[in-house]
């Protein structure tokens, strides 16, 4: 009933949201830029937030609205630098303007993390407005923090301790990863060979998903009892997901114990990963 009720409100007001936004890019008011940038970024989010609660359907199309928008953006933009280079005024010369800001550098709903071999912390999720992505051997360490919601995509090989997340985490295009902590709500899309150890309130959704382990972040108690919805265990015979094992549990157990002092060298981290999944 919650998720339904989340939908609803979101369903009820981000079409309206999304034709403001297109309307403020076709009147094509530089002056409005960077507000429209901000809004496609505010709407990001608000899609983000939403996506444990929406259909994939309704995700992908959104979704798509949005990059669509941006686009756009970034045309009238690169056509407004075009007419304003070719213009010629006559008189005394103060100064060289500025250079323009090119908008797939600096906006924010089209950066990605792009790391590799690297420890990602609060800091790095807080820069990203919430999204980490392109992500390779990496460790994201969330332990002592508290942040509302979290969204990866295009993650593999990456060993990430959620701590207590408020809110949604939304993975999508990932494999090969270790996740623990806390979470209101997990989703899962396209996401294969991972290990999940988390404590929470409400269904765990998988789509499109293979291999995936999934057991309570207590590690004293590896009876998992989490609830799970698998969208395609309908359609086939063999599960995408199993209960995680206790040689899962025990080896995760003796990676914890070493990184209360730091994260553990990156072959450690490989060694994890390569004994779990």
């Amino acid at each position: 009933m919650a998720n339904a009720a989340v939908a609803a409100a979101f369903f009820a007001t981000f079409p309206t949201e999304l034709a403001a936004l297109r309307r403020q890019i076709q009147e094509g008011d530089e002056s409005q830029s960077d507000a429209t940038v901000q809004g496609l970024a505010d709407a990001r989010l608000r899609l983000q937030a939403a996506a444990p609660s929406l259909p994939s359907h309704d995700l992908q199309k959104y979704e798509e609205q949005l990059q669509s928008l941006q686009q756009e953006l970034a045309s009238k933009k690169q056509e407004a630098r075009g007419k304003f280079r070719f213009r010629r005024e006559r008189g005394k010369v103060t100064g060289c303007p500025k250079p323009a800001v090119d908008l797939h550098q600096h906006d924010p709903v089209d950066v990605q993390t792009c790391r590799s071999h690297e420890t990602l912390d609060e800091q790095d999720v807080t820069t990203m407005k919430g999204t980490l992505s392109h992500l390779e051997a990496c460790v994201v360490d969330l332990r002592t923090t508290k942040i509302p919601s979290l969204h990866l995509h295009h993650v593999s090989n990456t060993i990430i301790l959620l701590g207590d997340i408020q809110g949604s985490v939304f993975f999508q295009h990932g494999s090969r990863c270790v996740l623990y902590g806390s979470v209101r709500q997990m989703r899962l899309v396209d996401v294969t060979d991972t290990a999940m150890f988390l404590e929470t309130s409400s269904t765990i959704t998988l789509e499109t998903c293979k291999a995936i382990q999934i057991g309570r972040r207590d590690l004293s108690t590896p009876e998992s009892n989490l609830s799970v919805q698998d969208f395609q265990a309908a359609f086939q015979e063999v599960s995408n997901w199993t209960p995680a094992s206790v040689d899962a549990y025990s080896k995760l157990n003796k990676w914890l114990a070493l990184a209360q002092e730091s994260i553990p060298t990156i072959s450690s981290n490989e060694q994890l990963l390569a004994t779990i999944l």
